[in-house]
């Protein structure tokens, strides 16, 4: 655009020098000078005739300039047009791009554009029809004038025939915009549905250790040889598989297991879900920490770092009741989390709340 200005600005330049020459012409043209009347005329013709000469020179010039400036006008204009015609087609072809995942679903909005189109080609074909009867009938004014009202009547109604297919054909791609909308948002919700049901099905997943780090395992638990460990579990397969697999890790270890108790009657209130780590003693740093708790930090890392670990909070420490000997680490195995039950448990919740809501006596009229 700079560009565009400064061809402007040298083009509005010329006329002040086509000025300055005029007025250096008609001042050399009025200088008296003492010369025979013969002379003086041949003077002024030749006056005369270099100032012709000089015109044509003159407008020789702005001819070549204005073809010139203006060759260059054109070609900065069309670069700049062309330019612009690039970035929208690059951005055309982003939108096609995106147009085309909804394509599938914008097909029966197709069909009816397709019958829009073939309906315009016909309208369009009458009335070119109608237009050639037209210019048929004018040859024969005197005849044809009682035929012109009902041929303009017939391309009225043509044209406005034309006007409902244009606004259907409208109507119709505004359908399509909204198709391609929807199919976009049902395509982002079957992802989150699936992500959702992907990390359900993992969560479901029985837990295990990771073998491939096993000897890895046993050999980082070798440091605290001859720790003696009892596992409590809740009564039911999975928890006491867990708890086995614990077992056998840490005997391979070199640990002294005392054995693996499924507790009778014990409610996930007594053994709440997931692994926890229980040693008499503080489990924090100070003065009454116990002296295992760099055993079982290093058995609550093993364990998180395998699927052992719950998704929430993962295994976690607790300090033990004052009954447990302090020389003993105590592993609680419960349940494993289960999104699913929580979600259940979440819904039984809210249903009681709205029994009750709607079974409550109503309140006293204050009046």
């Amino acid at each position: 655009m700079a560009a565009i200005l400064r061809e402007f600005m040298t083009i509005a330049a010329i006329p002040s020098a086509t000025m300055l020459i005029k007025n250096t012409v008609i001042a050399m043209s009025t200088i008296q000078v003492p010369l025979p009347p013969i002379e003086r005329a041949a003077w002024q013709n030749n006056l005369v005739l270099a100032g012709y000469i000089t015109a044509l020179g003159i407008a020789a010039l702005m001819t070549f300039l204005s073809w010139y400036f203006g060759g260059r006008l054109q070609g900065l204009i069309r670069k700049d047009a062309d330019a612009r015609i690039a970035e929208a087609d690059s951005k055309a072809a982003g939108a096609n791009e995106r147009a085309a995942v909804a394509n599938a679903e914008a097909a029966k909005a197709n069909e009816g554009l397709a019958k829009a189109n073939a309906e315009v080609a016909r309208l369009t074909k009458e009335s070119l029809q109608t237009q050639f009867n037209l210019e048929k009938t004018k040859t024969s004014v005197l005849e044809a004038k009682a035929n012109v009202f009902d041929l303009q009547r017939a391309a009225a109604d043509a044209k406005a025939a034309q006007q409902r297919v244009e606004i259907d054909l409208a109507t119709a791609k505004a359908e399509t915009a909204k198709a391609q909308q929807a199919a976009t948002e049902a395509a982002e919700l079957a992802a989150r549905e699936k992500w959702e049901r992907e990390r359900i099905e993992r969560l479901s997943l029985p837990r295990n250790l990771n073998l491939f780090r096993r000897s890895e395992y046993i050999k980082e638990l070798s440091a605290f040889k001859g720790t003696e460990i009892l596992f409590i579990t809740v009564p039911d397969t999975e928890p006491t598989r867990t708890a086995q697999m614990i077992a056998d890790l840490v005997a391979e270890a070199g640990w002294k297991v005392l054995g693996i108790e499924p507790r009778a009657g014990t409610t996930e209130a007594q053994i709440p879900d997931g692994v926890w780590i229980e040693v008499q003693g503080m489990v924090g740093p100070g003065p009454q920490q116990s002296p295992l708790v760099p055993a079982i930090e290093r058995l609550r890392d093993i364990l998180n770092d395998s699927s052992i670990g719950t998704q929430r909070s993962g295994v976690r420490l607790w300090l033990a009741p004052t009954t447990l000997p302090k020389n003993l680490v105590r592993v609680l195995v419960g349940l494993r989390d289960d999104p699913l039950r929580f979600k259940k448990l979440e819904e039984e919740i809210e249903r009681e709340r709205l029994h009750r809501r709607e079974n409550a006596p109503p309140k006293p009229n204050p009046e």
